[in-house]
């Protein structure tokens, strides 16, 4: 294992003050000029050479031959151009601004369908990797949480800079983006990425600049998504100014194809068939607001223990009141925890708390819930991810909870949805929303392939106590 190399900011993510920027271009302006001016020379060079070798062919005795003094002329202008191109040095580019040296990152990149085997073969490399180099400082997060510390990152970096009188230069001229990947590159030889997704502008415009300083630094990246690297931010708002550098990203990884084969399938599914077991009260199928089963239920997880009020804590200041909970089981409904003003830091902070929840009115989704949805989905990731137990009342089966936005997000009418209301009098959507619609509808998949499989007895068994 080679030394770790030091921090690294490219030139390219500099903001140049106007004096930089100035002696920059009379560099690179200076070098163009002499550039041409060789250029010239040597043509002209080549030229009067080309003039004085056909002046002494046509001057040879009238005697040759036509066809020999044709090849002989050929042989001389040949001659010319091997000698001038053998003379011609190469240009001087020490006037050139130097650049750093750029490592490209090391990786794999595997994508494909849902229940395909990506988290359990990344899981397999870092379990593997960590056997064998134990001295390496390695990493698996899921992509989720790992956004969430990169922006807090970058917020106690933007906040604890000193005013740029009393800056060093490092501080001036390198971003927060750049001050948080280097963080990263000190504290991981490999970082393991679980749901590796772009559907929000400000990942597209930072990811990029962290896979380069981590690839400069020696870091190596293993990732898992559902989604092939040349359909990234698919639909997104000004794509086609963000899709080079995310192309670029991904470029020195290696792509792995897991969909290969005529036959797709869902090994989640398979594995729930074949264990032939349903965890007691996994899924309960009823009216939003009938709550009797529910209680049942969440008393034979407690053992009959009295619930009482938990608030649990999250980053930036924030709380979560849970109101009722016991032994470790808590009790919300899908209002208060999908409906609302959540994201993923909550759900993360849930599961640190709890080892099951009980989620109660789960509706049938369509296009007017899709931001409910996003939540409900980022949720299932983060339980999935963590081992937590999961027990669902919805108004409909697991099948059948996803079907209705699907439909809509594939129908005809939905342009018409960029106004205030469609043609059948249904809530529209803004412009931006429509572009992450077909995201959030493909990634109903994997929340069902997850959902079928965290009813299992088998994954039951699995889960933390």
């Amino acid at each position: 294992q080679e030394r770790k190399r030091d921090w690294v900011f490219p030139i390219s993510a500099k903001p140049s003050r106007k004096s930089r920027a100035m002696k920059d271009l009379e560099k690179v302006t200076e070098f163009a000029r002499s550039a041409a001016a060789e250029n010239r020379r040597r043509v002209e060079e080549q030229r009067r050479k080309q003039r004085e070798l056909l002046a002494s062919v046509s001057s040879a005795p009238d005697a040759a031959p036509s066809a020999a003094r044709e090849r002989t002329v050929a042989a001389a202008v040949a001659a010319v151009s091997s000698t001038t191109a053998e003379q011609v040095e190469e240009p001087d580019c020490e006037a050139l601004p130097e650049l750093p040296e750029i490592i490209p990152p090391r990786g794999v990149y595997l994508f494909g369908t849902v229940g395909r085997g990506k988290t359990l073969v990344m899981d397999i490399v870092f379990r593997c990797s960590s056997e064998l180099f134990p001295h390496l400082n390695q990493k698996r997060i899921h992509f989720y949480e790992f956004m969430l510390d990169v922006h807090q990152r970058m917020h106690a970096v933007s906040v604890g800079r000193p005013p740029s009188r009393f800056a060093s230069k490092t501080e001036i001229f390198s971003s927060p983006v750049e001050v948080v990947a280097n963080q990263l590159a000190d504290e991981a030889d490999l970082l393991c990425f679980d749901e590796f997704q772009i559907t929000d502008i400000q990942d597209a415009v930072i990811l990029p600049r962290i896979f380069q300083i981590l690839g400069a630094r020696g870091t190596a990246v293993v990732a898992t998504s559902n989604t092939a690297p040349e359909d990234l931010f698919s639909d997104g708002l000004n794509r086609h100014v963000y899709l080079p550098p995310l192309q670029d990203m991904l470029r020195p990884l290696r792509i792995v194809d897991l969909n290969s084969g005529a036959v797709k399938i869902d090994h989640r599914k398979a594995i729930g068939s074949a264990d032939g077991g349903t965890a007691p009260s996994a899924l309960i199928v009823c009216p939003r607001h009938d709550t009797a089963e529910v209680m049942r239920c969440f008393g034979q997880l407690t053992g009959g223990a009295i619930p009482a009020a938990v608030k649990v804590d999250l980053p930036m200041g924030r709380s979560l009141m849970v109101p009722h909970s016991a032994c470790g089981v808590a009790l919300l409904s899908f209002d208060m925890l999908c409906a609302g003003d959540r994201s993923e830091s909550d759900f993360i902070g849930l599961a640190r708390v709890f080892h099951t929840v009980v989620l109660t009115g789960v509706p049938v989704f369509t296009l007017e819930t899709v931001d409910w949805l996003r939540r409900f989905v980022k949720l299932l990731d983060i339980l999935y991810d963590r081992n937590i137990r999961l027990v669902v009342s919805a108004e409909a089966p697991v099948k059948s909870l996803f079907q209705q936005i699907r439909k809509d997000v594939v129908a005809p009418d939905l342009a018409w949805r960029t106004v205030m209301y469609s043609s059948d009098g249904r809530a529209g959507l803004s412009v931006q929303a429509v572009g992450t619609l077909r995201e959030a509808a493909a990634a109903t998949f994997r929340a069902q392939s997850r959902m079928v499989e965290m009813q299992t007895q088998a994954y039951w068994d699995v889960c933390r106590e």
